[in-house]
């Protein structure tokens, strides 16, 4: 009885460990952590910022839809740098514009046109608590046909291929892909080269990863199981995401000299300011100090000085 008591105690202790645990919100990081929104992928990649360095990729899966659309998107989750526990999830995908209603459709059941604008997108969802719902609501049914994993340890940004990418990364390779071929082709630069693309160049450009295969055989394939998927270009899609990289790095370092500059001048200035300050407060206690010596001097000659006699007093 005694070691049954002792067990539920130690199983409620950490129970409630956990809950409390959970309970607290990881702190927000524009882009990831914060409110649910949708942003093309060119925007994202502006609104990250230096604390999404330290977020990285853990799982990249890949999901097609079932029945007539048979569309092809991404579900990326990521790590929170102080927050063991949390991941932000964002959905990724490429749709098209349909000229003729206003309205955004996914490929392939898309319009027949060759060439138009692509709308590639990323819709952040916070922690992810509502994927499930979100994904049956945009995409009705799908199946899950691939997933990469990667470890959790972190890595230095001077050897990114050493462990899972972060956000700034992955919003960099978005990027590129999106600027390679920006416009959505039907039968060539569709759904399927967008996702195909994202998750054959995470493998090639970080692959410290581990592949679990589904249903590989159903991707980049529409109905009548028609392949759909353009020319492989992934060696030019890995050199642009590189020189881009490239870039980042660049721009990142810049802004940091920049930011160390105003840093030691703010410092100069706060050290200028409190030795005036010092300075002024010295400056003022002398002052005092002398004035009070000085009437010190003013009291002790009154008190020196004999009285005065006005006459002799009368006899």
């Amino acid at each position: 009885m005694g070691s049954t008591l002792q067990l539920f105690n130690i199983h409620h202790f950490l129970t409630v460990l956990f809950h409390r645990f959970m309970s607290q919100r990881p702190t927000y990081i524009p882009g990831l952590f914060g409110s649910e929104y949708r942003v093309p992928t060119r925007a994202w990649h502006e609104i990250l910022r230096d604390d999404a360095s330290s977020c990285y990729l853990m799982r990249l899966e890949f999901y097609k839809t079932k029945g007539e659309t048979l569309h092809e998107f991404l579900v990326l989750h990521f790590s929170h740098p102080t927050h063991t526990v949390a991941r932000a999830v964002a959905v990724v995908d490429r749709a098209v514009k349909d000229r003729s209603q206003s309205s955004v459709i996914f490929s392939p059941s898309a319009p027949s046109q060759n060439t138009t604008e692509a709308i590639d997108r990323l819709h952040v969802m916070g922690q992810g608590e509502n994927l499930e719902t979100y994904l049956s609501r945009t995409y009705g049914k799908y199946d899950k046909l691939c997933t990469l994993r990667y470890p959790s340890a972190e890595f230095d940004l001077s050897s990114p291929t050493l462990g899972p990418p972060s956000a700034i990364q992955v919003s960099t390779l978005l990027l590129v892909a999106t600027n390679h071929q920006p416009n959505y082709n039907l039968y060539e630069y569709n759904c399927y080269w967008y996702a195909d693309t994202i998750f054959e160049a995470c493998k090639k450009l970080f692959p410290a990863c581990q592949e679990d295969c589904y249903k590989h055989r159903d991707r980049g394939r529409c109905r009548l199981n028609i392949p759909m998927l353009a020319k492989h270009n992934l060696p030019d899609i890995c050199a642009e995401y590189h020189n881009e990289w490239n870039k980042v790095v660049q721009r990142r370092q810049e802004n940091q000299e920049i930011m160390t500059q105003q840093e030691w001048e703010r410092r100069f200035e706060a050290a200028k300011q409190e030795w005036e300050q010092k300075h002024e407060a010295a400056r003022q206690e002398w002052e005092r100090r002398l004035e009070e010596a000085e009437r010190r001097c003013e009291q002790l000659q009154a008190v020196r000085q004999p009285p005065r006699h006005l006459g002799h007093p009368a006899i």
